[in-house]
């Protein structure tokens, strides 16, 4: 049961690995798609920073996590402590989204809206 409520509150709180392959994806398309080399070069080398930040929010600090699991392992604990101890987390995750969203932006920048639908394709096909 400790493991399931680990598992949970650190995916609350990281990023999803799975994003990064979207990332991947639309990099192969932005060196395929963009003709002109000082914006496809800008806007792969930006990707790849976007990758590795998904990738930062998929894996949480080794002590802020242990800090958490010693907490949760203690047979009564108060919900202010387990708030006190998740708020590192809590805040690393805001700081890396606020990250990613302003690559996201900066981004938009260098492809044309063609070229963005096609690196970034709609769910809905």
């Amino acid at each position: 049961m400790l493991v399931a409520i680990v598992a949970a509150i650190l995916m609350a709180l990281g990023g999803d690995p799975a994003d990064a392959t979207a990332f991947e994806r639309a990099a192969e398309v932005v060196e395929r798609r963009v003709p002109d080399r000082d914006r496809r070069d800008a806007a792969v080398e930006l990707l790849g920073r976007m990758q590795e930040t998904v990738e930062e929010m998929a894996a949480p600090p080794r002590p802020m996590v242990r800090t958490v699991v010693d907490l949760l392992r203690r047979h009564r604990i108060a919900a202010a402590d387990l708030q006190r101890a998740l708020e590192p987390l809590e805040q690393r995750r805001i700081r890396l989204e606020e990250r990613l969203v302003a690559m996201r932006m900066l981004l938009r920048t260098y492809l044309t809206a063609e070229e963005w639908a096609e690196a970034f394709p709609s769910p809905e096909g």
